[in-house]
């Protein structure tokens, strides 16, 4: 249980006022001594009144100017930022879309590669055995979809992945 004394706040009100020890009145000066709570209270009041005024003479208080000057900077930075979330969506839903038509117009572009590899094995086939060999090879490589896919993803998100290391946040 902790012990407790009426005049300990007369002992805190009269150190918050400065009054403690030398202005504060006798009686309560007298209860002080006798009283073994007040007196750790006062003794401990004082500290945090020394350290409430070494902190006020030695703190630094800028300059009117210079708060204005940080509060535009930030104000102007928070201007930026709001003005270039449109952008940013923007941006996101046109890469989205981007991303879309490449998944859409794949199986397209895949019967084109297909048809152009077949054009270029007959036609190097006229030409001479070893053209026709390379042409069938080119073929092969065009006939699956995973490294026309990952040639897409790759150009797809080679510039996201750039953007996304390279901005400043």
């Amino acid at each position: 249980m902790t012990p407790e004394c009426a005049r300990e706040q007369d002992v805190l009100d009269a150190a918050a006022a400065g009054r403690w020890p030398l202005r504060a009145e006798q009686d309560l000066r007298d209860h002080v001594e006798a009283c073994a709570v007040c007196r750790d209270v006062a003794e401990i009041a004082a500290a945090f009144v020394e350290e409430r005024d070494l902190a006020w003479t030695e703190s630094e208080v800028p300059s009117a100017s210079l708060v204005w000057w940080r509060t535009q900077i930030r104000a102007r930075e928070e201007a930026a930022r709001v003005a270039g979330r449109p952008i940013v969506i923007a941006q996101t839903v046109a890469i989205a879309l981007l991303a879309a038509a490449a998944v859409l117009l794949m199986p397209a572009s895949l019967r084109w590669l297909r048809a152009s590899a077949s054009a270029a094995a007959i036609a190097a086939s006229s030409v001479t055995p070893r053209a026709a060999d390379i042409a069938n090879a080119f073929s092969l490589a065009t006939g699956s979809t995973v490294p026309l896919m990952a040639l897409t993803a790759t150009a797809l998100l080679a510039p996201i992945v750039v953007y996304l290391m390279l901005r400043s946040e």
